[in-house]
């Protein structure tokens, strides 16, 4: 399969796909966002243009936000701008398949962002009842927990890489019928989120542009300004 192919080997073993990552991508870059160097915000725009044109894989993003949390630091601005469907599929692969756990945390903290507007108020849309109550049951479900509270999907998450010998095989997975397989229930109900919070979604990935504009005005000011002492 594609992850054996990128790899090399002959056979997939735990951990060989962030190990690939780690090794390789700071010079494997430019083939991501076919550019011959790297500068910042080369492979947030490069995510941003894959997720709107659809042109992608799960296997794709997720390598790409494996380098971004390696070159770049913080995922947030990137995983602020994804529909919540794509959003909770990513996470479940990247707990599959991330062996630190950054890429999977990161985006747990954003999805228990929108699920504290979403499910405990202070949001400018309403989720009808039957798309409240299936996202609030599947995301208990995952938890183990009666009701969810702000935080509980990433302190399930966290505390699944925490625990020593545990395979990622063995990590549960929020919303899934089977490992490969979403629950259809919760794939219409992501649908009707994602249908309700296009506007927001148009607002981060506003701010996302903004953000890497103003680190390229920064990181310009702070090279003329090394030049000239």
């Amino acid at each position: 399969d594609k992850i054996v192919d990128l790899t090399g080997k002959d056979d997939y073993e735990f951990g060989d796909l962030s190990r690939w990552v780690d090794a390789q991508i700071k010079s494997e870059v430019g083939k991501y966002t076919n550019k011959d160097y790297y500068k910042f915000g080369d492979l947030s725009k490069e995510i941003a243009r894959r997720v709107v044109t659809g042109e992608y894989t799960l296997d794709d993003l997720f390598l790409l936000l494996k380098a971004l949390a390696l070159i770049e630091a913080s995922i947030s601005p990137v995983a602020g701008f994804m529909p919540v469907k794509l959003l909770i599929e990513l996470l479940n692969f990247s707990i599959a398949n991330d062996v630190a756990g950054r890429v999977s945390s990161a985006l747990a903290m954003e999805l228990d962002r929108r699920l504290k507007k979403s499910l405990l108020g202070n949001e400018n849309y309403q989720l009808g009842d039957a798309t409240k109550q299936a996202i609030s049951s599947a995301v208990t479900a995952y938890t183990g927990k009666d009701s969810y509270a702000f935080g509980d999907v990433t302190r399930k998450v966290v505390a699944g890489f925490a625990e020593d010998g545990t395979r990622n095989a063995d990590r549960p997975l929020l919303g899934m019928k089977t490992a490969k397989e979403m629950e259809p229930s919760i794939i219409e109900a992501l649908d009707n989120w994602d249908g309700l919070s296009e506007k927001e979604i148009e607002k981060s990935l506003a701010a996302l542009e903004k953000y890497v504009e103003q680190v390229e005005i920064d990181d310009s000011k702070m090279g003329n300004s090394s030049k000239n002492t």
